[in-house]
Protein backbone atom coordinates (compact mmCIF):
# COMPACT_ATOMS: atom_id res chain seq x y z
CA UNK A 1 0.00 0.00 0.00
CA UNK A 2 1.08 3.56 -0.73
CA UNK A 3 -0.14 6.71 0.99
CA UNK A 4 -1.23 9.47 -1.40
CA UNK A 5 -2.78 12.89 -1.03
CA UNK A 6 -4.61 14.24 -4.06
CA UNK A 7 -6.46 17.55 -4.16
CA UNK A 8 -9.69 16.94 -6.08
CA UNK A 9 -11.95 19.88 -6.88
CA UNK A 10 -10.24 21.92 -4.17
CA UNK A 11 -10.44 19.31 -1.39
CA UNK A 12 -7.54 17.15 -0.15
CA UNK A 13 -8.07 13.38 -0.05
CA UNK A 14 -5.50 11.16 1.68
CA UNK A 15 -5.75 7.41 1.23
CA UNK A 16 -3.65 4.26 1.47
CA UNK A 17 -4.00 2.68 -1.96
CA UNK A 18 -2.66 -0.14 -4.08
CA UNK A 19 0.17 1.35 -6.18
CA UNK A 20 -1.50 -0.07 -9.32
CA UNK A 21 -4.82 1.73 -8.70
CA UNK A 22 -5.81 3.89 -11.67
CA UNK A 23 -6.80 7.51 -11.14
CA UNK A 24 -10.32 6.84 -12.45
CA UNK A 25 -10.77 4.14 -9.80
CA UNK A 26 -9.45 6.45 -7.09
CA UNK A 27 -12.01 9.07 -8.13
CA UNK A 28 -14.96 6.71 -8.53
CA UNK A 29 -14.32 4.09 -5.83
CA UNK A 30 -12.14 5.73 -3.18
CA UNK A 31 -13.74 9.19 -3.02
CA UNK A 32 -17.10 8.35 -4.65
CA UNK A 33 -17.08 10.93 -7.45
CA UNK A 34 -19.03 9.14 -10.17
CA UNK A 35 -18.99 11.88 -12.85
CA UNK A 36 -15.79 10.59 -14.44
CA UNK A 37 -16.84 7.71 -16.70
CA UNK A 38 -14.85 4.86 -18.15
CA UNK A 39 -15.45 4.29 -21.82
CA UNK A 40 -12.75 2.34 -23.62
CA UNK A 41 -10.28 1.84 -20.76
CA UNK A 42 -7.44 2.50 -23.22
CA UNK A 43 -7.19 6.30 -23.28
CA UNK A 44 -8.80 6.57 -26.72
CA UNK A 45 -12.38 7.78 -26.19
CA UNK A 46 -11.86 10.64 -23.73
CA UNK A 47 -14.86 9.81 -21.51
CA UNK A 48 -12.55 9.64 -18.46
CA UNK A 49 -10.85 12.99 -19.07
CA UNK A 50 -9.90 15.04 -16.02
CA UNK A 51 -7.55 17.98 -15.55
CA UNK A 52 -4.38 17.31 -13.54
CA UNK A 53 -2.27 20.35 -12.70
CA UNK A 54 -3.81 22.22 -15.63
CA UNK A 55 -3.32 19.45 -18.20
CA UNK A 56 -6.01 17.14 -19.57
CA UNK A 57 -5.33 13.47 -18.92
CA UNK A 58 -7.12 10.20 -19.47
CA UNK A 59 -7.71 8.99 -15.94
CA UNK A 60 -8.15 5.38 -17.11
CA UNK A 61 -4.47 5.12 -18.07
CA UNK A 62 -2.94 7.23 -15.28
CA UNK A 63 -2.03 5.63 -11.98
CA UNK A 64 -3.33 7.42 -8.89
CA UNK A 65 0.18 7.45 -7.38
CA UNK A 66 1.25 9.66 -10.29
CA UNK A 67 -1.27 12.25 -9.06
CA UNK A 68 0.11 12.29 -5.50
CA UNK A 69 0.42 15.96 -4.54
CA UNK A 70 -1.40 17.08 -7.67
CA UNK A 71 -4.55 19.12 -8.17
CA UNK A 72 -7.28 17.28 -10.07
CA UNK A 73 -10.38 18.88 -11.53
CA UNK A 74 -13.27 16.57 -12.44
CA UNK A 75 -16.61 17.20 -14.11
CA UNK A 76 -18.11 17.73 -10.63
CA UNK A 77 -15.68 20.59 -10.10
CA UNK A 78 -16.92 22.29 -13.27
CA UNK A 79 -20.58 22.24 -12.31
CA UNK A 80 -22.28 24.73 -10.11
CA UNK A 81 -25.71 25.24 -8.60
CA UNK A 82 -28.45 24.96 -11.23
CA UNK A 83 -26.20 23.60 -14.03
CA UNK A 84 -27.94 20.67 -15.73
CA UNK A 85 -27.68 18.55 -18.84
CA UNK A 86 -24.77 16.58 -20.20
CA UNK A 87 -21.24 17.86 -20.66
CA UNK A 88 -19.84 15.33 -23.11
CA UNK A 89 -16.06 14.99 -23.08
CA UNK A 90 -15.77 12.04 -25.39
CA UNK A 91 -14.61 12.09 -28.98
CA UNK A 92 -17.36 9.71 -30.06
CA UNK A 93 -18.91 12.22 -32.42
CA UNK A 94 -15.86 12.16 -34.68
CA UNK A 95 -16.10 8.41 -35.19
CA UNK A 96 -19.84 8.63 -35.86
CA UNK A 97 -19.33 11.30 -38.54
CA UNK A 98 -16.49 9.29 -40.11
CA UNK A 99 -18.74 6.22 -40.20
CA UNK A 100 -21.56 8.11 -41.91
CA UNK A 101 -19.15 9.54 -44.49
CA UNK A 102 -17.72 6.07 -45.17
CA UNK A 103 -21.21 4.64 -45.61
CA UNK A 104 -22.10 7.51 -47.99
CA UNK A 105 -19.03 6.93 -50.12
CA UNK A 106 -19.73 3.20 -50.34
CA UNK A 107 -23.32 3.90 -51.44
CA UNK A 108 -22.13 6.32 -54.13
CA UNK A 109 -19.62 3.77 -55.45
CA UNK A 110 -22.09 0.89 -55.64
Amino acid sequence: MVNVTIKVNGKDYTRDINPMLRLIDFLRDEIKLKGTKEGCGEGECGACTVIVNGNTVNSCIMLAVAADGAEVLTIEGLSGPGISGNLCRCTGYTKIVEGVKLAQSKLKNS
